[in-house]
């Protein structure tokens, strides 16, 4: 859509260039508007919620983000774009007091993430760059086996929330992963998926008795390639 700007630029030009052309010429009939095409509503079943977690889940195996996202509920791109502003701003203190998931998702992005581009990149692209790069467990989304579905709340006619339970290499993951019905379509909520899985991180650490941020920082640095450790308290900078 142009601008107020560009329509007020536009309006000038045509009362200026008009008078000198003569009169103004005969509106050209522009034919019937184009027929706008919506995609169907999904119906709010289990096939249907099955559906569309095997396009995010094939489609992400294969690192095609973009089409992947499409099948995302766009809170997460809300969540992204938090960790985006805290991997540029936040300093020890305010990292420190985060929740387990949001302070792994702040020094991935400090590790994983060359500073000018986490200083220009928006939300989405950040999020199709995740799934390209692997950084999502691909290979996990690609083993995955749909065993079972629950539709949320349960015994209702307008269910809009589904767990879906999955198998991996032949056992049943404890973890189910969530999807939301929105606008007429059945989402994989991701932000909420993130959130068990740095959990259970979380929990992994505590039994083993290890530092949980030292041992996340030690992990994806050396996920990374670094040669060292990098400080993942140490803001990125706006500039």
């Amino acid at each position: 859509m142009p601008s107020p700007a560009f329509l007020v630029l536009a309006t000038l030009a045509s009362l200026i260039l008009l008078p000198a052309c003569g009169e103004a010429p005969e509106p050209r009939n522009p034919g019937p508007a184009p027929e706008v095409k919506t995609a169907p509503l999904q119906p709010r079943t289990e096939l249907a919620a099955v559906e569309a977690f095997n396009a995010y889940r094939l489609n992400a195996s294969v690192g095609n983000g973009r089409i992947a996202l499409d099948h995302v509920h766009p809170s997460y791109f809300d969540a992204v774009q938090r960790h985006i502003d805290l991997a540029l701003d936040a300093e020890r203190d305010e990292v420190s007091a985060l929740s387990f998931a949001d302070r792994y998702a702040v020094f991935a992005m400090r590790v994983r993430v060359e500073p000018q581009t986490l200083r220009t990149i928006t939300s989405r692209a950040f999020a199709e760059l995740a799934i390209d790069e692997g950084w999502i467990e691909t290979e996990i989304m690609a083993a995955a086996m749909v065993e079972s579905v629950a539709l949320l709340p349960e015994g209702s006619r307008q269910p809009d929330r589904a767990e879906i339970t999955v198998s991996l290499g032949g056992r049943t993951n404890p973890s189910t992963f969530p999807m939301v019905y929105q606008d007429g379509a059945w989402l994989v909520d991701l932000a909420t998926m993130m959130d068990r899985g740095a959990a259970s991180a979380e929990t992994m650490a505590e039994m083993m008795g290890e530092d949980a941020d030292e041992m996340m920082a030690v992990a994806l640095s050396a996920r990374a390639g670094k040669t060292e450790i990098v400080d993942v308290y140490a803001p990125i900078g706006r500039e």
